[in-house]
């Protein structure tokens, strides 16, 4: 009798608890490029798509299906949005246009890489950073910025959920 608790308790935890607990360290990653021709910022993001999810859903987007084959047809729009919306670039003050190039899946499956591309800047420009992403959902999350500007100004640098201001 036992023996049957035990075995659908397990069955329960595998279906349930292991999405609970498949990465419990809240981070995403971007590296910045700056084209050393067009002065362009070439930026990549990668982000778990379940936390992306979580996040789009409490802006009322749901149902993504980010990543797979369900995937909705406008989903590469929202996150385009999101992630202008979250991460912000100023170039002497003035904001940052980026683009949207594309997203792929990462080797994993986890997470996707989303390629942005900015208008080219002024090489003498000082630039800003608020890299906020996921910010609303994870106390603990830590956003790493990479970047790697004309003349060997690199940045490197960890936000946290106090540095974000609150969009």
């Amino acid at each position: 009798m036992w023996v049957k608790y035990i075995v659908v308790g397990l069955m329960l935890f595998q279906v349930y608890g292991a999405s609970l607990s498949e990465h419990p360290i809240h981070i995403s990653l971007a590296e910045i490029h700056q084209n050393k021709e067009s002065n362009k910022l070439e930026m990549s993001i990668k982000i778990f798509i379940d936390d992306l999810e979580d996040d789009l859903a409490l802006h009322g987007h749901r149902h993504l299906n980010i990543g797979t084959d369900k995937e909705a047809h406008h989903a590469d729009s929202i996150i385009h949005q999101y992630l202008i919306q979250y991460f912000k670039i100023h170039e002497q003050q003035r904001p940052v246009k980026f683009n949207w190039i594309g997203k792929e899946l990462s080797e994993d499956l986890m997470a996707i890489w989303c390629y942005l591309e900015s208008d080219a800047i002024d090489d003498s420009a000082h630039l800003t950073f608020d890299y906020c992403i996921l910010m609303n959902l994870y106390g603990d999350q830590k956003n790493i910025l990479h970047a790697y500007l004309k003349g060997g100004k690199n940045i490197h640098k960890i936000y946290t959920f106090r540095q974000c201001k609150r969009f």
